[in-house]
């Protein structure tokens, strides 16, 4: 897989890790939170990070650059530098969702870095790089995927599913419901109102509006949909 934004993350992370403006930064973080200190610079930090017998140690260091990432460039681009393997493999997951593998890596990295800036420290304290890389997965999913679900959910005829990754929970979602309307589990409407609603995000008040009916009715109908399509999901 190609995806350059990676290669040239890495190549620029090189320098940047030690350089001496790096380092002074890293210094006066540490001095303002000891959960920073003691790393010569901010590749031992990322070593130290990435090391897989302490994973509370390090959910403390990145506990603490996520509370700088908000306002601190150098801080998101440190957490976004330690999440790459874990962002490599949500890339690889989408792997034929955009139109080049490219495109897709470059919306995983955008995707992360809004991500780390607005991470909410103060509810989500553990397992930091699980959430990023949950949430990062998510508006991915939402990017890449939610203009052409849009199409088939609004698609007169035609299957539900489209050619593309269906690795990921978005992908595996849509061909499940192909199927349940393919074998008369779910009826082509009920279809349609879970992909708006669940993958593209439609409020239910907009569809019930368009289709005059009650708001609390399409719910409980979905509701009902949704029970049938777990049903069909479990026995499959």
């Amino acid at each position: 897989m190609s995806m350059t934004v990676f290669s040239l993350m890495e190549e620029e992370w090189n320098e940047l890790a030690v350089s001496k403006r790096s380092v002074r930064r890293l210094r006066g973080w540490a001095k303002a939170d000891d959960r920073l200190a003691g790393f010569a610079d901010l590749e031992v930090l990322r070593q130290y990070v990435h090391r897989r017998d302490q994973p509370a140690a390090s959910d403390r260091v990145l506990a603490a650059l996520a509370a700088l990432a908000a306002d601190d460039d150098l801080a998101a681009r440190t957490m976004l530098q330690t999440l790459a393997p874990g962002l490599i493999r949500v890339a690889c997951a989408y792997r034929g969702a955009g139109p080049s593998e490219d495109d897709v890596a470059n919306t995983v990295v955008a995707a992360a870095f809004e991500r780390i800036r607005t991470y909410p420290i103060d509810r989500r304290p553990q397992r930091i790089a699980a959430n990023v890389l949950f949430d990062t997965r998510q508006a991915v999913s939402r990017s890449l995927y939610r203009p052409r679900v849009h199409e088939i959910a609004t698609a007169e005829t035609g299957a539900f599913a489209f050619e593309g990754s269906e690795q990921s929970a978005t992908g595996e979602l849509i061909a499940l419901v192909d199927e349940a309307t393919r074998r008369k589990m779910v009826t082509r409407a009920e279809a349609r109102l879970i992909l708006l609603t669940r993958v593209c995000d439609v409020p239910v008040t907009q569809i019930a509006r368009e289709q005059g009916c009650v708001v609390h009715s399409l719910r409980q109908r979905r509701l009902r949909a949704e029970s049938r399509l777990a049903a069909f999901a479990r026995s499959a």
